[in-house]
C-alpha cells in the first residue's frame, strides 16, 4: 500500500553532517541531537527528547544514551509525536534501533484516545554498513504508516 500524501519516508545521504560523523566515529550507543528549527534557524531539541532518553535508560539500560543538554526544548502543542534527531554510533544497528522506537511508540501511544491518529516524526542518522557512508532515515506518518514503512524496509532487505 503506498503512502498517503501526508506521509513521508526518505533515505538520504548525511555525509555532510560533521556532528553526526564525529559521533559515529568515536561514540557508543545513541546521541539525541539538536535540530535547526524556525526562522531564523536555531538549534533546539524536539519535545520527545528527554522523555525518550528516560524511557531508553529504564527499558534499555544496556544502550548508552547521550543527550545534548545545552539547547532549549521546543514546546509544540498537539498530539503529534516529534521524536528527537538521533545519531546512531557504529555499535547500534538501524534495525535494532527501529525496533526500540517501535516499542517506545507502543508505550507512548497506548493511552491515546480512540479516534486520535497522531503523526510520528522521526529522523535517524546512521552509518550504512554496505557503503560505509552516513545516511539519514526520515519518516512522518501515523502508526499504521510506520508499520508499513518498517515492513517495506524489511521486504526490500534494507534492514540487513
Amino acid at each position: 500500500m503506498p503512502f498517503e500524501e501526508k506521509e513521508m519516508m526518505e533515505i538520504a545521504d548525511s555525509s555532510g553532517d560533521s556532528d553526526f560523523l564525529a559521533f559515529a566515529a568515536d561514540g557508543k550507543g545513541i546521541m539525541i541531537a539538536p535540530q535547526s528549527y524556525g526562522e531564523p534557524a536555531r538549534k533546539v531539541l524536539f519535545p520527545e527528547a528527554s522523555r525518550f532518553a528516560k524511557w531508553m535508560k529504564a527499558q534499555h539500560s544496556d544502550v548508552q544514551v547521550q543527550i545534548a543538554r545545552d539547547y532549549p526544548t521546543l514546546d509544540l502543542r498537539g498530539n503529534d509525536v516529534w521524536m528527537p534527531v538521533v545519531y546512531l554510533a557504529a555499535n547500534i544497528a538501524l534495525p535494532l534501533f527501529l525496533g526500540i522506537v517501535s516499542n517506545y511508540l507502543y508505550d507512548r501511544l497506548k493511552g491515546k484516545l480512540k479516534g486520535d491518529r497522531p503523526i510520528i516524526h522521526l529522523d535517524v542518522r546512521y552509518i550504512d554498513m554496505k557503503s560505509r557512508t552516513g545516511k539519514s532515515l526520515k519518516f512522518a506518518g501515523d502508526i499504521q504508516a510506520f508499520e508499513r514503512a518498517m515492513k517495506q524496509l524489511r521486504d526490500n532487505n534494507f534492514l540487513e
